[in-house]
């Protein structure tokens, strides 16, 4: 078959995620074209639930061509079908395997728009040896080293759709040892000293060895121990301090990432008090994301609880990390999206009929108000379909 594939964001890592889409159509003997219009199918990749705007655009552009949307957000499949006729769940592997049409529509993983089907079953197959070490820009490649989470955080979708997966050993050392500086994509920080990451979490950063210089991504997520625990992420307050001790004595560069909208301001600042005062080189970035109540997660069930008053944006977190600069020199904010952002964004993932998603466009330049307004009075907040993909191996037990 032939394949013309269209994606929005220009990321390194969604670069990445396109070269693994094109080794596989090759490998499985379909044609790769650049004009969609020559395609039998348009294959449509996304990794957040915004994308949806993209996908309505190619639906659009390429009203009488069939759209097949891929990728990690695709877990919201009414929202995606929308504009689609062909919504995958999980890996793409054993969708590009199929040589016809009517294979894809057998597949359990495929919402078929021609005959929607009542259960959904995602695709975890991965054949590791057809996985590609991609050249995104110039002098950085991406290789995956596993997929999936081990930590099962209450409020990461992550952790409850993808099972955790680990790329063999050995043939990560075999890459890594024909590419001194490829990024090894994974959520695992088991053997940190002996591969390159990106990312870690703290539990594990205060017992690996270090590789000076680098760059350690950390998800601190909540300011309290009692929130950690709850969530998924317990470790204590003396821990927190003793990792920022120790990448400073160990010159390794942080990048702390903190969820809003949980917790006030004045725990936040209890728990910032913990750093240490230094006036040293280095840097320790740190970002706040506002809080998203996902539906294929166990947080979903206090999506009713959402409290904008302890949302985070720019401002707020620029006001609230400047004191701590003072005594903590390294410390670097990163922006933060805004709070009617964060509205807007979870009434997107609730939304899964078409007046719904034109309503939620209509909401994009709303006041904070109007969108709690509508968040909360809409009725949207009943749209729970998660019960229409059967992901067995972890979904169980977080209704």
């Amino acid at each position: 078959m032939k394949y013309a594939i269209q994606y929005s964001a220009t990321k390194d890592i969604v670069e990445y995620t396109i070269s693994v889409l094109k080794t596989l159509i090759a490998n499985n003997g379909h044609e790769l074209v650049s004009d969609p219009n020559d395609a039998d199918i348009i294959a449509v990749s996304v990794c957040d639930v915004s994308q949806v705007t993209f996908l309505e655009k190619v639906r659009m552009q390429y009203p009488n061509k069939k759209i097949a949307v891929g990728g990690h957000a695709t877990i919201y499949y009414k929202l995606f079908a929308l504009f689609a006729d062909y919504v995958n769940i999980g890996q793409g592997f054993e969708f590009f395997e199929c040589q016809s049409i009517d294979e894809i529509e057998s597949l359990p993983s495929v919402w078929v728009s021609a005959f929607p089907k009542e259960k959904l079953y995602p695709s975890t197959r991965i054949d590791w040896g057809k996985v590609p070490v991609a050249n995104v820009t110039k002098g950085q490649t991406y290789y995956w080293g596993a997929v999936g989470c081990k930590n099962k955080c209450t409020f990461c979708m992550t952790s409850w759709t993808n099972p955790h997966q680990k790329n063999a050993r050995a043939r990560v050392d075999r890459v890594l040892s024909k590419y001194k500086t490829c990024t090894i994509v994974s959520n695992d920080s088991d053997d940190v000293a002996s591969r390159m990451t990106q990312s870690i979490m703290l539990k594990d950063f205060i017992r690996v060895p270090l590789k000076k210089y680098s760059v350690y991504r950390m998800g601190l997520e909540f300011a309290t121990e009692e929130m950690r625990r709850k969530y998924g992420k317990p470790f204590s307050d003396d821990e927190f301090a003793y990792a920022i001790r120790r990448a400073i004595d160990e010159g390794v560069r942080l990048k702390l990432f903190c969820i809003s909208g949980l917790n006030s301001i004045e725990e936040w600042g209890r728990f910032f008090d913990r750093m240490p005062d230094v006036y040293v080189q280095g840097r320790i970035d740190v970002k706040f994301t506002n809080i998203a109540y996902e539906m294929f997660a166990p947080i979903k069930r206090e999506r009713h609880n959402l409290d904008v008053d302890k949302l985070m944006d720019t401002t707020r977190a620029t006001e609230f990390i400047l004191p701590i600069k003072e005594r903590v020199w390294p410390l670097r904010y990163m922006p933060c999206s805004g709070r009617e952002f964060c509205v807007h964004r979870n009434i997107l993932m609730w939304s899964s009929a078409r007046d719904e998603y034109e309503q939620w466009r209509l909401l994009k330049n709303a006041t904070l108000g109007q969108l709690a307004g509508y968040y909360f009075g809409s009725g949207i907040l009943e749209n729970d379909y998660s019960d229409t993909v059967v992901i067995d191996h972890a979904l169980a037990g977080i209704k």
